[in-house]
């Protein structure tokens, strides 16, 4: 089972585990609505301090110099934007053998794709995805995802769209 991050806001100090399939169900079944609802209400003003956030790639400890993770979760997210309709983005994105899983992101503007990848080096892997992504659907990940240490705000998507039986991707 892969295991994530959750901090409670951006700024928070503590972090607790939490369960990457949870993480998904919640996403769907709306635990984060009313939270995401009122900062896509605000969205163009500030980042939602108040939301919270996850790690997608994996489980983090804090320290006074930031945080360092303690055990990669098998995963990246990708975060692209641009798409006319989301519906049909997510729809030709989820068809992806590698993509595992597919949502909105916070701002409801974006989707996120998530992708099981071999152990390896993470931003190598993030480079070949993002690479693979582009070439096939011609869509640009956010370069910010390279980083393992990537916050993504908690978000609410009724229309997730996952496929566990995604094939890992290898670099």
């Amino acid at each position: 089972m892969s295991t994530i991050s959750f901090f409670s806001s951006i700024d928070a100090l503590t972090t607790q585990s939490y369960p990457l399939d949870l993480y998904l169900s919640h996403i769907q079944d709306g635990v984060f609505l009313e939270q995401v609802e009122l900062a896509r209400q605000e969205s163009g003003k500030n980042q939602p301090q108040s939301l919270p956030v996850v790690t997608l790639s994996g489980l983090f400890k804090i320290h006074k110099q930031g945080l360092s993770l303690t055990q990669h979760s098998g995963f990246i997210g990708l975060d692209v934007e641009g798409f006319k309709n989301l519906q049909r983005g997510k729809l030709i994105l989820s068809q992806d053998r590698y993509t595992y899983a597919v949502f909105e992101n916070h701002t409801g503007q974006g989707l996120t794709v998530l992708v099981r990848i071999a152990a390896c080096d993470h931003g190598k892997a993030w480079q070949a995805l993002s690479d693979y992504y582009e070439g096939v659907y011609g869509i640009i990940a956010d370069p910010m995802d390279q980083m393992v240490t990537r916050f993504r705000y908690v978000t609410y998507d009724p229309f997730l769209s996952g496929n566990p039986e995604a094939e890992v991707f290898c670099v």
